[in-house]
Formats: structure tokens, sequence, C-alpha cells
């Protein structure tokens, strides 16, 4: 929103510029810049109780160990104090981030990962326009907010990859058995020949590499192309689960609920209409 604003409102946005002085406006995005990494922080991405990247941060200083007994005395001191430091001021201890840890499933870290990333593509128009329209002396920073979203997806990404190998896809496993008979010799005959993916597609996760190439080629060649941004959502969404994907593709709860109803997934929720009719 702020990037449209920008390209399209540039000459009436407010701030105004005043005789050429963009500083009220390049305010305004500095304070986007510190706002918005802060509340980003604050988002949960984990599935159980709704952890942020804040209490990510938290759970490494509050590392309790179990067995206080075991300790020196000066350091079941200290513990103790951390233990009830954390207990006061209701902070996510390690303990308390590994159980989260294990409650939170694939499908809602599939569904995380996919909104970062487009919040990196918001991000990155962003910072584009902001480099185009505003004097180089004047241009406001993102620096801030770009170390937020690096942070955070970092966690998610090391997240989904744990559950992805806890919860993988049907079709992967048997892919992955069949990658050791032929498919192994013609992967590393490919593998030998240097560049890149050659011959016919091996299997999924290669059907994805190859979209994800073509994505990257066309985000340098032809960046304001729309082209490259259809093909990672099409990479996206080939990594999300298929009740994820719904939920992200259809926003009418009973247009979503029906077709939950069609495919046989689970409907304990109850239809939406019925619940707005006795509300």
């Amino acid at each position: 929103m702020l990037a449209g604003f920008h390209d399209i409102f540039w000459e009436t946005v407010h701030p105004e510029i005043d005789e050429g002085d963009m500083e009220g406006r390049a305010n305004a995005i500095s304070w986007f810049d510190t706002t918005g990494a802060f509340a980003a922080k604050q988002a949960p991405f984990t599935g159980g109780e709704g952890y942020s990247f804040i209490d990510w941060e938290d759970s490494k200083t509050f590392d309790i160990p179990d067995n206080l007994e075991t300790l020196a005395t000066e350091d079941q001191a200290r513990y103790a104090q951390l233990k009830a430091q954390a207990e006061n001021e209701r902070r996510v201890t390690a303990e308390m981030w590994r159980k989260e840890k294990a409650a939170t499933r694939r499908a809602s870290c599939e569904k995380v990962n996919f909104t970062l990333e487009e919040c990196w593509e918001a991000f990155n128009a962003l910072n584009k326009v902001t480099e185009e329209k505003y004097d180089r002396n004047q241009t406001p920073g993102l620096s801030t907010l770009r170390k937020s979203l690096e942070d955070i997806h970092g966690q998610v990404k090391k997240l989904l990859e744990e559950k992805r190998q806890e919860e993988p896809d049907e079709s992967d496993v048997e892919e992955s058995e069949s990658a050791d008979g032929e498919g192994s010799a013609d992967g590393a005959a490919v593998g030998r020949a240097g560049g890149g993916p050659a011959g016919p597609i091996q299997n999924r996760k290669d059907a994805l590499k190859r979209l994800a190439d073509v994505a990257d080629f066309f985000q340098k060649t032809e960046p304001h192309s729309p082209v490259s941004y259809l093909v990672q959502r099409a990479v996206k969404w080939g990594h999300m689960p298929l009740e994820s994907w719904l939920q992200d593709v259809i926003k009418d709860e009973t247009i979503l609920y029906q077709l939950r109803q069609t495919l046989g997934f689970n409907t304990a929720s109850g239809d939406p209409n019925a619940q707005t009719n006795q509300g």
C-alpha cells in the first residue's frame, strides 16, 4: 500500500513535498521502518500458543536447566532467579519454546512462510519506489525492517524445514524411494554435465526447483515483469498442503466450508452460516 501511494499519488500524498524538501515524507517512512520492524517481531509464527520472534529471543535468555540440584550453588541461585523472573514477567523459556515447536504443524508453518515471502515482495516494492522517488540525500532507510524480516524468516525457514521432515508429502516419500533406483543414475549424469538442470524432470522436487530457477531468471532479466512473481507464487503453492492452500486462496468461509465438505476434510468447526444465524 505504501509503495502504491508513492508510485501513484506521489505529487499529492501527505506529507506533501515543500519546495523540494522531502523530509516530512521521508520521516514517515523512517517511522514505519522502526515501528513495522517491532510489530513484525511481535507477530506469532508458531502454531500452538502462537509465539513470536521476541518470544524466541526470550527462550534463549531464559534457557534454564531441568535439574538445578546438579549444579553448583552459585549457578543454582542464578538460574532460580532467572526462573522467577520468567514467571513474574510471563516470559517464554527454552522449555516452553521446545513444547511449542512440537505442537506446531507443518500446514501452519507453510502458511506463515508463504505470508513472509509475500511480505518480502511488498518490502522490495517499497524499497524500489523510495530509491526511485526520493533525492539521494533524502532517501529514507528501511534497514531496520529488512533486518527484522531477515531474522524472522530465518527462524521460520528452520522450523519449516524440521516440519517438512516430520510431515513429508506422500509423493516425496515415493519419489525418495524411487530415486534410489533408476532416477539416481540419471541425476548423477546430469550433475556431471554441469550448468543447470537438463533432461526430463525427475520428480516433484525437481519440477519445483526448475520453476524457482525460471522465476529467478525473470526477476534478474525482467524485474518489472509480473512473470517472476507469478511463477514464485506457483512455487510457494507447490510447497503448501492442499488444505493450507485452500485457506490461502479462498477467503469466503461459506465457500471454503462447502469445498471442505466435498473433499471430505474435517468440518467439525461447523457451517459458518449456521453459526452466524445462531448469533
